[in-house]
């Protein structure tokens, strides 16, 4: 897809209703491209994180190995391993974040204008918000083929969100648009620090919906 072939198909998204009459593609320009996170953007992202902490030990409460472990169906996940999918997330995009926002804060540019995702961190993210619409494959690196604690695995995803709310609080005025991430999932796919933040926190999200999905006929 070219870039004119992007801001045609964006264009139509953005359409109202009827399909006919395009939303101002310039105000969502700049959304995708401006480049700095702010305070709020900052602030909205720990705030996710957290509460994807709180829902993570919510999960948990109550469950012994047998039930933390159990998979709904054969094509499932159990809730141990969707949580423990997320560690290995939040263990690889982690530290590619922690490198970009080093690199940022290297050159020293800072502002206050908020920061935009890029057009395939924009995609991503609409597309990874839960309820699942669909499955996706999962990278072989990233199936959590072994959960080595299902009773802490909750705890260390807590402790990997610290970090990362941590990370989103230093990113706070950093012009996140000027270094790119390659995804661990895909080499293909490069986007922004700011989308990879984004993409983080939907992708935890998606999971831990997954997960309370598992654990239902449990509660049952």
């Amino acid at each position: 897809m070219t870039a004119l072939d992007a801001l045609g198909a964006t264009e139509w998204c953005l359409r109202g209703r009827n399909r006919t009459t395009p939303v101002p593609l310039a105000a969502f320009l700049c959304m995708w491209f401006t480049s700095v996170m702010s305070p709020e953007q900052s602030q909205t992202l720990a705030a996710e994180i957290e509460d994807a902490s709180r829902r993570a030990r919510t999960l948990v409460e109550g469950l012994d190995v047998t039930s933390l472990t159990r998979r709904p169906s054969l094509a499932s996940w159990s809730i141990a391993e969707c949580l423990q999918h997320l560690v290995i997330t939040s263990r690889s995009m982690r530290p590619l974040i922690e490198a970009a926002l080093s690199e940022v804060e290297r050159k020293g540019a800072r502002s206050a204008a908020p920061s935009g995702l890029g057009f395939l961190g924009w995609m991503l993210v609409k597309m990874l918000e839960p309820p699942a619409r669909f499955k996706t494959k999962t990278t072989p690196s990233f199936v959590p083929v072994q959960v080595p604690d299902p009773m802490q695995v909750a705890a260390t995803l807590c402790e990997e969100n610290n970090l990362l709310i941590a990370l989103a609080r230093r990113g706070t005025g950093l012009n996140t648009a000027s270094t790119t991430i390659v995804s661990p999932f895909n080499a293909a796919a490069k986007y922004n620090a700011y989308a990879a933040f984004r993409i983080t926190a939907v992708h935890l999200r998606r999971h831990i919906w997954q997960a309370e999905q598992a654990r239902a006929p449990i509660a049952a």
